[in-house]
């Protein structure tokens, strides 16, 4: 079950040691549980996904260990205290160190009289938000008795790639890919220089999605392109200092089909899509969403995602990364990461889970990410933003100005 990191995979695992991007599921639930059989769940979540119990270490190479690996995750049970405790756990479980020894997942659940939540906290360098999601339904089902049977595990995703993207071709594109990106330009950046250590969580349920799904349809774009619209206008609305302004869209995708990866795979399978727009205050947000969807099937179309997971490939041997307290005009300035529509949770016994919520925290450099998940007929958005650079009351100004948005658009 040992292997060496790939590139994605050491990128993460780089970006944690000076801050954190872990990655938390959220399942919250209406009813009871038996603690017992919780316990034994997470057991059996240990035996079938032993990567989550490794570490990382070197020979002289970055590999995931089973030497010394915990014999199961750990779980912790606390008390709930109110509704939003979930959010407070999160805080906390966004920059949890994960040392040698100590795994690279942690259970929390809040336990109250007629509901509870289960908190999924795991390592981005052996997930991404997708996988965290499988692996808590596959909780969920082993609580009920039911056999798992993840599939074995495999090579990284950057050995699988199409071969277009791989060899002598596959820099040559790489190379007109850079070219593309310095011609972006610099964009709009939010927030001190400060490096972010502290990650908060923020959030509101968009109760139509559905509606405005339609709405986006008939206009040429869909869902998430008119949610990212509504963001980069909220982000301009807020921070805009000219009359134009340039404002850059970080946007993770499953690369899942194009490299033959099944829905039930573990690892760590996205990229990225980074484009820039230009937002003023009369830009019209339908315009704007057929922009941004267009734009990121182009992107798609092209291989982009294949070709920046290539760039972003951290080093093959351990070293100590320096970063400077500085604002780079090149840093995206929003992130959003859209987990699409999620099926149905089974029931845990009798209990019934009533939301899904996922959160990853940011680089050090980077202000704020956005995380959309679509669960049962309604949206969740939550907003992970770095105290450092922009605070509790920034934060909540803007997760409250881009729900007001989005109302607006379904106003008649």
């Amino acid at each position: 079950m040992e292997r060496h990191l790939g590139g994605l995979e050491r990128q993460f695992h780089q970006q944690n040691l000076i801050g954190s991007t872990h990655m938390c599921g959220t399942l919250r639930f209406q009813g009871i549980f038996d603690e017992e059989r919780l316990r034994q769940a997470v057991k059996a979540i240990s035996i079938a996904y032993p990567l989550l119990r490794t570490s990382v270490v070197a020979d002289p190479y970055l590999r995931f260990s089973l030497q010394d690996a915990l014999p199961e995750i750990p779980v912790a049970f606390i008390d709930r205290e109110d509704d939003e405790h979930w959010r407070r756990v999160v805080e906390k479980e966004l920059i949890r160190q994960f040392k040698p020894g100590e795994g690279l997942a942690y259970f929390h659940v809040l336990r109250g009289k007629d509901a509870f939540d289960i908190i999924f906290t795991v390592n981005h360098c052996v997930v991404d938000g997708l996988t965290a999601g499988l692996v808590c339904r596959n909780l969920l089902l082993s609580y009920n008795g039911e056999a798992i049977k993840p599939e074995a595990l495999q090579t990284s995703m950057e050995a699988r790639f199409p071969r277009i993207f791989r060899g002598v071709i596959g820099w040559l594109l790489t190379l007109r890919f850079i070219w593309s990106l310095i011609r972006l330009g610099p964009s709009l950046q939010v927030g001190t220089a400060d490096l972010t250590y502290n990650t908060l969580s923020q959030g509101f349920t968009f109760h139509k999605p559905k509606e405005l799904n339609r709405l986006a349809r008939e206009r040429g774009s869909n869902l998430f392109a008119v949610i990212s619209a509504v963001i980069l206008q909220s982000v301009y609305e807020l921070y805009g200092k000219s009359e134009v302004e340039p404002v850059s869209l970080n946007t993770p995708v499953s690369l899942r089909p194009g490299i033959g990866a099944s829905v039930d795979e573990f690892g760590v399978f996205l990229a990225g899509h980074i484009a820039v727009y230009k937002v003023q205050k009369n830009t019209d947000t339908w315009a704007l969403a057929k922009e941004c969807y267009e734009t990121l099937n182009k992107g798609l179309k092209k291989g982009n995602p294949f070709l920046l997971a290539k760039l972003a490939s951290g080093p093959r041997k351990p070293r100590i990364v320096e970063v400077k307290p500085n604002i780079s005009d090149r840093r995206p300035t929003i992130n959003i990461s859209n987990m699409g529509r999620v099926e149905p949770f089974p029931l845990m016994g009798t209990a019934a889970v009533t939301e899904h919520r996922a959160a990853a925290a940011q680089s050090v450099r980077d202000p704020f990410a956005f995380t959309l998940v679509s669960y049962q007929g309604r949206m969740f958005i939550d907003l992970q933003s770095s105290e450092e650079k922009l605070g509790r009351d920034q934060s909540l100004t803007l997760i409250r100005t881009v729900e007001k948005n989005l109302d607006r658009l379904l106003q008649p």
